[in-house]
C-alpha cells in the first residue's frame, strides 16, 4: 500500500510563514517583486485611509451644520478621539506590516545571496570534477602540468602561478611549469623547507598569504620587487607521497583569496597529484619499453655482427685446413707454413673476440675485480707496444714519456686498455699512419694519451663510442672488424681502476684518447 506524504504547517519555511503573516498568500516562496508589490499596496491603502480621514475632519471643520448634526449623537471631543484612535490603529497596522515586510525582504535577499553563493560553489565543484576527469585522462607529464596550472588559475580567477615538482631521491623542488610573470623562473630550484613553497612541501600543509610573506615565519625568502597581493600554496600529495607544490598568486588585487579558495584548491590538488603520479608512471613505462626495444635492437645487431666476425676467421681456418689435408704432398714447405700461419692468425682473432665478449660479460655481472697497486705506466706501455711490434704490424708505434710515471691502478687492466686503444687506432688508420702513446706526470694524477692520425670520429658519434656494441662504421660494407665492445670495455676498465677517459677527434685528422689515473689510493 503506497502512501503520500504532504508537508504540514510545521514544515513551512520561515520565509513562507513570514509571507503569509504579511498577507502574501499566492506564493509558496514569495519573490522580492511580490513583497515590493505588497508594500506598495499597503502604502496606497494607508494614503487613501489618511486622505479619507483628513477629508472628513476638514468637512466637519468647515460645515457648521454638519458639526451640529454630529454633536446631536456624539460630542466633538469624543469624535476627535475616535478619529485619532482610528488613525492610530491603521498606523500601527501598517507599521506592523511594514516591519514584517522589511524583515521578509532582508530574508529574501539573504536567501538569494546564499543561493547565488551555493550555485557558484556547485559550479566550482562541477569544474573540479570535470577538470579532475580531464587531468587524469592525460598521460604526458608536460601536458598534465599545464592543465593543472591553467585549471587552478581559472578556478581562482588568477593570472599567475607555478607547479613545482620534487626531484626523486632529493629535497629539491624544481619549477616545472609557470604562467604569466613567473615563466622566467621555470627550472629554478628551491630546497625543501626554504621559502613559502619549501615550507609547504616540508610541512605538507596548504597556506594562504595576504600581502608580503613574513620573513620571520619563512626562512630564506627571496627578495623580489614584485608585489603579491594574495597567494595560495598547496602540497601535491597522492597516496601519502609528496609530488610537489602548486602556487597561485594574485598580483592585481582584483580578488583576495579566502579560506574557501584554499580548500577548493586543496581539493583540486588531490586530483592533480594523482594525475602527476599517473603521468610519471606512464613515462617510466614508456622509457622501459624504449629501453627494451633498444636492448632488443642491440641484441639483434650483436648477433648479426658476431656471426659475421665468427664466420670470416672460421671460413679461413676451415679453408686452410681442407687445403692442407687435400694437397698435403703437393704443397711445398713454405706453402704449408703460410697456411698454418693463417690458421694461427685467424685462431688468435677468434680468441681475442671471445675474450672481449667474456670481459664485457664479467664487467656487466660485477665479477671483474680490480687490484689497485702502484703501477709504472711507462713500463706497461713499452711492453704492450713491443708486443704489437713483435706481431709485425706496419704502423709506426712509439712511447713518449719523461721517465718513470707511477699511478694507482690494476696493471692487467691498464695493459688491456692500451692494447684495445692501439688496436682500435690501427683499425681506423692507414697501414702506415703513426700511433703514439704519450705518458705525462701531473700533480696528483698521471695521464696516458693514445694519439693517431687516422680517419677520425664524427661529432655525432663521439657521444656514443663508449656504448656497448657501438660501431663507428655501422655500414654493411665496413672495413674494420669487431663487435663494438673494445671501447666499452676500455671505459669500464678505466673507471674500475678509479680513472676517467675522454676523447678528442676530428674527421680526417685523427683522434686522441686521454686516460687519467690517480697517483694515490682513494
Amino acid at each position: 500500500m503506497s502512501t503520500v506524504t504532504t508537508p504540514d504547517r510545521g514544515t513551512e519555511s520561515n520565509v513562507v510563514r513570514q509571507a503569509r503573516v504579511a498577507g502574501i498568500r499566492d506564493f509558496q516562496t514569495p519573490t522580492l517583486e511580490a513583497v515590493e508589490r505588497r508594500r506598495w499596496q499597503l502604502l496606497i491603502f494607508a494614503g487613501l485611509v489618511m486622505l479619507g480621514l483628513a477629508g472628513g475632519m476638514m468637512m466637519l471643520t468647515i460645515d457648521r451644520s454638519s458639526i451640529d448634526f454630529v454633536e446631536e449623537y456624539l460630542p466633538l471631543p469624543v469624535l476627535r478621539v475616535l478619529f485619532i484612535g482610528l488613525a492610530s490603529i491603521i498606523g500601527l497596522y501598517l507599521l506592523d506590516k511594514e516591519v514584517r515586510l522589511k524583515k521578509l525582504t532582508r530574508n529574501l535577499v539573504d536567501e538569494r545571496v546564499l543561493s547565488a553563493a551555493l550555485n557558484n560553489r556547485l559550479k566550482e565543484i562541477s569544474i573540479l570534477s570535470e577538470v579532475g576527469k580531464a587531468v587524469n585522462q592525460i598521460l604526458e607529464l608536460d601536458d598534465v602540468l599545464r592543465m593543472i596550472l591553467r585549471s587552478s588559475l581559472d578556478l581562482l580567477g588568477a593570472e599567475e602561478g607555478s607547479v613545482m615538482l620534487l626531484e626523486e631521491g632529493t629535497d629539491d623542488l624544481v619549477v616545472a611549469c609557470a604562467e604569466a610573470g613567473n615563466r622566467d623562473i621555470e627550472g629554478a630550484v628551491t630546497k625543501m623547507g626554504r621559502g613559502v613553497s619549501g615550507w609547504v612541501a616540508k610541512n605538507r600543509e596548504p597556506i594562504l598569504i595576504s600581502g608580503r610573506a613574513p620573513s620571520e615565519f619563512f626562512s630564506d625568502l627571496e627578495d623580489t620587487q614584485r608585489s603579491i597581493i594574495s597567494a595560495v600554496s598547496v602540497p601535491l600529495i597522492g597516496e601519502g607521497n609528496l609530488y610537489g607544490v602548486l602556487n597561485v598568486n594574485d598580483m592585481s588585487g582584483s580578488r583576495e583569496f579566502t579560506e574557501y579558495d584554499l580548500r577548493a584548491v586543496g581539493m583540486f590538488a588531490e586530483h592533480a597529484a594523482i594525475a602527476i603520479r599517473n603521468a610519471k608512471a606512464f613515462e617510466r613505462e614508456r622509457q622501459t619499453i624504449l629501453h627494451m626495444e633498444e636492448v632488443d635492437r642491440m641484441k639483434t645487431d650483436f648477433i648479426a655482427t658476431i656471426s659475421h666476425e665468427l664466420r670470416t676467421p672460421l671460413t679461413s681456418i676451415i679453408g686452410c685446413a681442407k687445403t692442407i689435408r687435400a694437397r698435403h704432398e703437393a704443397l711445398s714447405v713454405p706453402q704449408r707454413n703460410e697456411f698454418l700461419e693463417m690458421i694461427e692468425r685467424q685462431g688468435e682473432r677468434l680468441l681475442q673476440l671471445i675474450e672481449r665478449v667474456l670481459s664485457a660479460s664479467k664487467i656487466e655481472s660485477g665479477v671483474a675485480v680490480f687490484k689497485r697497486v702502484p703501477v709504472d705506466l711507462v713500463a706497461v706501455a713499452q711492453e704492450v707496444v713491443q708486443g704489437f711490434k713483435g706481431a709485425g704490424i706496419s704502423n709506426p708505434l712509439s712511447v713518449d714519456s719523461p721517465g718513470i710515471v707511477i699511478a694507482y691502478a690494476d696493471e692487467p687492466a691498464v695493459a688491456q686498455v692500451l692494447s684495445n686503444l692501439i688496436e682500435n687506432a690501427r683499425k681506423y688508420s692507414d697501414s702506415e699512419a703513426p700511433i703514439k702513446v704519450k705518458i705525462t706526470d701531473a700533480p696528483g694524477e698521471s695521464m696516458i694519451e693514445v694519439i693517431d692520425r687516422g680517419f677520425g670520429i664524427s661529432s655525432e658519434a663521439l657521444g656514443t663510442i663508449f656504448d656497448r656494441f657501438h660501431q663507428i662504421d655501422q655500414s654493411t660494407t665496413r672495413k674494420a672488424g669487431g663487435v663494438g665492445l673494445g671501447l666499452y670495455i676500455v671505459k669500464n676498465l678505466v673507471e674500475g681502476c678509479g680513472g676517467r677517459i675522454s676523447v678528442e677527434s676530428e674527421e680526417g685528422k685523427g683522434s686522441v684518447f686521454r686516460i687519467i689515473f690517480p697517483k694515490r689510493q682513494d
